[in-house]
């Protein structure tokens, strides 16, 4: 399927020529790992080094896109002394500084900043806290995106028992979403996000309108992935492309999970690592 994808992308030159915004959420503060410092900084032993989980994800997305016109970090303002040092890296980098009081979900956090994004540039939305995945789910979402021109986009994974996941109704359109959470866990095979999603700007007045709905259910905190059966209700235009394994992508929220990747990252050498997960055209 991904062979298709790139031999589609060689044979028509206008496609990935869209220039885009990254937005990174960092405001997370890791307290059910115990950390004092926020989790996208904790670090992971990658076969390329030790690094953080944040300057791996810059340097998987600079792999998967090209044409970047800015990379927004939403951090805590208490933390920002601790990401200083990431925003001298790089002149696309801004830091986009949320109070505690506004840090209620990634949906809320999405909306608070939506004023300080360039709206004439589509968004890749990614999770602070994604500790893995390769820049080829990333490449080659954005060429999905470009021709079929969705309002929303994401890579996907197909898993049993999944955290958190998409269910479809009988037409392929996502319906409803679990969060293991907020109720009973699902059991089961089930198709889950990859913490990546690319979004036209006619999201963000569709996100404000959600928003404003879930806080009349006297919701604190309203999670991103919450949204996307609402703008199916709305437009019916949101594609998920599931081609992605399941192992390759994790995010961090428990130390097991960290036990889980450095186990999983120790069995590839330098070389295989950069060919699987640093090389946009993989497959």
């Amino acid at each position: 399927y991904r062979k298709e994808l790139f031999n589609y992308y060689l044979e028509n030159t206008s496609i990935n020529k869209k220039q885009y915004q990254i937005v990174i959420m960092a405001a997370g503060k890791g307290e059910r790992m115990n950390l004092n410092y926020p989790k996208p900084l904790l670090e992971i032993d990658y076969p390329n080094g030790q690094k953080s989980i944040i300057i791996n994800l810059l340097n998987v997305i600079e792999k998967a896109i090209s044409n970047i016109v800015s990379i927004n970090i939403v951090i805590n303002s208490l933390d920002k002394h601790y990401f200083e040092q990431i925003e001298g890296l790089n002149k696309k980098i801004n830091l986009i500084e949320l109070h505690p009081e506004q840090i209620q979900g990634t949906a809320v956090c999405l909306d608070a900043i939506k004023n300080d994004l360039a709206l004439e540039y589509d968004t890749i939305l990614l999770w602070g806290d994604l500790a893995l995945i390769p820049s080829s789910y990333i490449f080659f979402s954005t060429i999905l995106y470009e021709k079929f021109n969705p309002l929303i986009a994401m890579p996907t994974r197909y898993k049993k028992n999944p955290y958190v996941g998409f269910l479809r109704d009988s037409e392929g359109k996502y319906s409803e979403v679990f969060h293991s959470n907020e109720g009973k866990p699902y059991s089961g095979w089930a198709e889950q996000d990859c913490l990546c999603f690319i979004l036209d700007s006619e999201v963000y007045p569709l996100l404000s309108d959600f928003i404003a709905n879930k806080k009349l259910q006297d919701r604190k905190e309203i999670d991103f992935v919450k949204f996307i059966p609402f703008c199916n209700t709305k437009s019916n235009n949101v594609i998920g492309f599931p081609f992605c394994e399941y192992k390759c992508v994790s995010g961090i929220n428990n130390q097991k999970k960290v036990d889980i990747i450095e186990d999983y990252l120790k069995d590839f050498s330098q070389k295989e690592y950069k060919n699987k997960f640093l090389n946009q055209y993989y497959f």
